[in-house]
């Protein structure tokens, strides 16, 4: 009886063993985080994106842009034969390009303040009734990445229009010469926007440089008297030698 009253108090116990191992909570130990492991976020940097300047106007106006700080006068010409003339100045007057007839896509560059920007005509809205609208979008360029041009390496080809705004900015930046036109003297940039008008005016008429030179650039369409070039130091020479040498000087890469 000894012994069976052992086993029997023995069983009683592991009885009450598991029931209190039931009823007591198993403790959890937080896991420690690991601190060389950053488990935020990544912030994610979105790259800069060039502005982009938009504008609708009607044709033969003028608009300032942008709006909230103009720093560009922007004009257009009429909507004709599927395109128009664009022309960019300061509010000031100062001609940073054109005027440049351009189509719809067609794209014109210039300099503003140490930055680049390129013009896009978005849309040409040539209506049957009513006014005609020109659309534009206007982009500061971001600087190019890419190699420069190997040295010797052949000029890519310009386009007629090209080489006519070539023409035109070597003329307006002259130094010590002045334009003899119809028996008055004329500062080089005077001269050089006489001759954007007229180009403007002429529309189809001209459409490679030589002919510019000839149609706009040669002579007086009112008296038919030659434009002549005068230098400080006496010399002279006819307006179209002078723009045919610079035309080819351009051609060159020079």
């Amino acid at each position: 009886m000894g012994v069976m009253a052992v086993a029997s108090v023995a069983l009683i116990a592991a009885i009450v063993g598991a029931v209190l191992m039931l009823r007591v909570p198993k403790q959890i130990v937080p896991a420690v985080p690991d601190s060389t492991t950053d488990r935020s976020p990544p912030t994610v940097t979105a790259p800069r994106q060039p502005a982009v300047i938009t504008a609708r106007l009607a044709q033969r106006s003028e608009i300032r842009l942008p709006e909230d700080d103009p720093r560009m006068l922007v004009s257009v010409g009429d909507v004709t034969g599927g395109r128009v003339f664009v022309t960019v100045r300061t509010p000031e007057g100062r001609e940073l390009a054109g005027p440049q007839a351009l189509r719809r896509e067609g794209t014109l560059q210039f300099s503003l303040d140490g930055a680049s920007y390129g013009l896009r005509v978005a849309e040409l809205e040539n209506n049957l009734l009513g006014e005609d609208f020109v659309s534009l979008e206007i982009r500061r360029m971001e600087p190019s990445s890419g190699p420069p041009p190997s040295r010797g390496q052949a000029p890519a080809p310009r386009s007629e229009q090209e080489r006519i705004d070539a023409l035109m900015s070597r003329v307006a930046a002259l130094d010590g010469v002045v334009f003899l036109r119809n028996g008055g003297e004329h500062a080089p940039s005077d001269a050089a926007a006489h001759m954007r008008r007229k180009r403007e005016a002429a529309g189809d008429r001209v459409r490679t440089a030589e002919e510019f030179i000839d149609a706009c650039a040669s002579a007086s369409s009112v008296s038919g008297e030659a434009y002549t070039l005068r230098w400080s130091d006496g010399r002279e020479m006819t307006s179209r030698d002078f723009l045919l040498q610079l035309l080819r000087e351009i051609d060159g890469g020079r």
